[in-house]
């Protein structure tokens, strides 16, 4: 506790506080201010009460002095941070902390961005733009050290993937069958129990890719399309009128078309049917089945194969 001493002897002495010892009118003990006769407990308490509307008030101030002089301010700004780039840097990553600890500012604060870059969204590719033909050797750095790191994490996925499935799935190991293999024995698939370029260890088909992309690519695309689809469907009316009035506009040429289709695939199928004969396979199709079937597995067996009829 502080020595007792009245105001005026502070006063005369040149302290800045003194103590009585007697209570001040809400009843606290504590020091007192020689500029004026409140305790510092009271002067505390006043200047938290009045600290909101305070800070309200400076901030609203700021604002208002800040867009009167935008373009003063906005120079001052950038000569800043062109002369003090490590502190904007360790600002910006204080920033970041915060906001990735708080979800709900971090979800409010991406709704903003993503609000500015449509409002501002031509802007900005021309800024981005200007940017990378000014820094090109830079920019490329950046994509060949961004790519990089992908594919050095796809490897680790790959890597855990394969892990994984080969753990899971022992039985897979004498099912591994080469491209050339399936070729010759006239399978769909093929399994080589490696990665696919996006880290899918499964079965890949021939004549395509990876079955687990095939799936993905097509669910993507399906949702990708899914308003254009459903915009397809509500003008199905209109649709199905302009196809009518072209194909009376173009009635010979369309005619004209199918009848050749239609001759050359004749062609091609009597063709396939020839060389399986030529070849020693033949078709194990059930009773009934029609000869354009026929035609489309023999076609199917030759492709499979490495065969394709050229017309």
């Amino acid at each position: 506790m502080p020595d007792l001493i009245s105001r005026q002897e502070a006063l005369a002495r040149g302290l800045k506080r003194y103590f009585t010892g007697v209570p001040c009118k809400r009843g606290h003990v504590a020091e007192r201010y020689s500029s004026s006769p409140g305790c510092i407990k009271c002067i505390s308490e006043d200047t938290a009460r009045r600290a909101p509307a305070y800070r309200e008030r400076q901030l609203m101030l700021a604002r208002n002095r800040r867009a009167k002089n935008w373009e003063s301010h906005r120079k001052y700004e950038r000569d800043w941070v062109a002369k003090n780039p490590e502190k904007m840097k360790e600002y910006r990553r204080r920033q970041r902390a915060k906001l990735y600890q708080d979800p709900l500012r971090y979800e409010k604060a991406k709704a903003n961005s993503r609000r500015r870059y449509a409002e501002n969204r031509e802007k900005r590719i021309k800024q981005a733009l200007d940017w990378r033909t000014r820094n090109m050797e830079r920019y490329r750095a950046t994509r060949q050290e961004y790519n990089r790191c992908r594919r050095e994490v796809a490897a680790q996925i790959a890597a855990e993937r394969r892990r994984v499935f080969q753990a899971d799935h022992p039985e897979l190991a004498s099912r591994i069958v080469s491209k050339q293999e399936a070729l010759e024995r006239g399978l769909k698939r093929y399994f080589t129990g490696k990665p696919c370029k996006n880290g899918h260890v499964a079965e890949r088909v021939l004549l395509g890719g990876c079955v687990m992309c095939i799936r993905e690519n097509g669910r993507l695309g399906y949702y990708r399309n899914l308003g254009k689809n459903k915009l397809r469907g509500s003008n199905y009316a209109g649709r199905k009128e302009c196809a009518r009035r072209y194909f009376e506009r173009n009635r010979e040429k369309i005619m004209r078309h199918d009848r050749e289709s239609h001759r050359r695939g004749a062609y091609a199928g009597k063709v396939a049917l020839k060389l399986l004969d030529q070849l020693g396979l033949t078709l194990d199709l059930p009773k009934g089945s029609t000869w354009y079937e026929k035609r489309r597995i023999a076609l199917k067996i030759l492709k499979n194969i490495g065969m394709e009829v050229l017309i």
